[in-house]
C-alpha cells in the first residue's frame, strides 16, 4: 500500500496560510524508515506489494522552502520526494529557480509538472488546457534533461477529459487532492494534504493509516465538494482561513 501525501510551503513556526506547514510537522512526516519513501517513478513497481507500506511525499507549487528547508532534510535522511512546479513561477521571488531544481534532480528527487501556470484547468478550453499540460512538460524535460511523467492538477481540480488529455501528451501519473491510498491501477491518484490546522496526532493518523481514518476521509471529501457546490470556492477558502486563524489564537 502506498500512502500519498502532499505539502506546500514549509515555514519556521507560525502558519500564515491554511496550506503552510511548520518544520516540526515536516519532520513528523519524515520520521519513518528511509526505505519507505518513494517517488512517482516507483509506483508501478511497489503498489502490488499489498502488505508493505510506503509513503509518496510530494510538494506542490515549487516554493523556495522546497530547496532551503525540505531538500537539506531529505538529503540528510536519505529520503526521496517529488516536487511539482509551475513553470511561470520558477525563478520568481519565493519560488525555486532552475539551478535549484537541477541540483534537486541530481540528488534523485523527482520533478513533476503542476502546470505551466497555476490555473483552474476545468475552466480552460481544450487548447489552453493542452498548452498548460504539454508546454510545462516540454520545458521541464528540456531544462532538466529527463522525462517527466508526473502531473498534479492545480487546486486539485480535474475532470475526465483533462485526465485523458494529460495521458495523451505523455503523463503516466496524475494526482488530485482527494484523500486515499494507491493500491491499484488508476487514471487519477489521490493525495492526503498535510496543512497548518493539523496536530501531530492528525499527521500520525495519516502515517499510521487505519480503516476508520479512511472512512473519515470520505466524509471530509464529500463535505468539501458540498461546500464548494453550494457556496463556491471563495467561501471554502474563507472557511480554511478561519480554521488557521482559530488555531493561531488557541
Amino acid at each position: 500500500m502506498i500512502v500519498p501525501i502532499v505539502l506546500h510551503r514549509v515555514v519556521e513556526s507560525a502558519c500564515d496560510e491554511f496550506e503552510d506547514v511548520t518544520i516540526a510537522s515536516l519532520d513528523r512526516v519524515l520520521g519513518k524508515k528511509t526505505g519507505q519513501y518513494i517517488v512517482t517513478d516507483d509506483i508501478d513497481d511497489l503498489k502490488i506489494k499489498s502488505k508493505e507500506k510506503y509513503y509518496l511525499i510530494s510538494f506542490d507549487d515549487g516554493c523556495l522552502s522546497d530547496y532551503e528547508i525540505v531538500f537539506p532534510r531529505l538529503k540528510k535522511l536519505n529520503i526521496k520526494a517529488t516536487f511539482f512546479v509551475n513553470i511561470e513561477n520558477v525563478g520568481k521571488s519565493g519560488f525555486t529557480n532552475w539551478d535549484m531544481l537541477k541540483e534537486m534532480k541530481g540528488s534523485k528527487m523527482s520533478i513533476g509538472s503542476h502546470g505551466y501556470s497555476h490555473t483552474n484547468m476545468t475552466m480552460s478550453d481544450k487548447t489552453k488546457a493542452k498548452f498548460n499540460l504539454l508546454e510545462s512538460k516540454k520545458c521541464l524535460e528540456n531544462i532538466l534533461f529527463d522525462d517527466v511523467y508526473g502531473f498534479s492538477f492545480p487546486y486539485g481540480k480535474y475532470n475526465t477529459n483533462l485526465i485523458g488529455l494529460a495521458k495523451s501528451v505523455g503523463y503516466k501519473y496524475c494526482f488530485s487532492s482527494r484523500h486515499g491510498v494507491i493500491v491499484e491501477d488508476s487514471d487519477i491518484y489521490p493525495r492526503n494534504s498535510i496543512n497548518g490546522s493539523m496536530t501531530f496526532e492528525d499527521i500520525d493518523r495519516i502515517l499510521n493509516l487505519k480503516l476508520y481514518t479512511r472512512f473519515i476521509w470520505t466524509l471530509e471529501d464529500v463535505s468539501k465538494i458540498l461546500i464548494k457546490f453550494l457556496f463556491g470556492d471563495r467561501m471554502y477558502v474563507t472557511v480554511r482561513k478561519f480554521i488557521v486563524s482559530g488555531r493561531k489564537n488557541a
